[in-house]
């Protein structure tokens, strides 16, 4: 994990954060579709928003927006910002009324070394011709 990933999450929230990861049980799911197959549909979004491919100072300013999330979603968070500062650079963002609502990674399988570099075993990994969206993320600020 990043250490400054690791100094925003504090202490207590970090053994917190280890704890829930080795006794926690992920559930995966394996969707295929061929996207030549799918039929178009209409490009409205509620509410309206862009979707572009975060850089450096979107992941920066989520970094620094954590203080407004409690506890169990600034841990969410900062574990998926973890992605991003370990060379997961893939991260798509949803953005409405200017702020960043939304964000997931595309990880192709060049990227499957880095993956396995930082997160053992813990995710499918790409093969071919696919592409495996993970760590998605809505952030809802109270």
């Amino acid at each position: 994990m990043h250490i400054t990933v690791k100094r925003r999450l504090g202490y207590s929230n970090l053994f917190s954060f280890f704890f829930d990861y080795f006794f926690s049980i992920n559930h995966y799911y394996v969707l295929r579709i061929q996207l030549k197959s799918v039929k178009p549909f209409p490009n409205t979004r509620k509410p309206p928003g862009k979707l572009n491919i975060a850089n450096k100072q979107d992941m920066n300013a989520l970094l620094g927006d954590t203080d407004s999330l409690d506890s169990k979603d600034k841990r969410e968070l900062l574990a998926r910002l973890a992605f991003h500062y370990n060379g997961l650079l893939n991260c798509y963002l949803f953005r409405a009324n200017d702020a960043i609502a939304y964000l997931q990674w595309l990880v192709y399988p060049s990227e499957n070394n880095n993956v396995i570099k930082h997160c053992g075993t813990r995710f499918f990994l790409s093969t071919g011709l696919d592409a495996l969206a993970m760590g998605s993320f809505l952030i809802t600020k109270s």
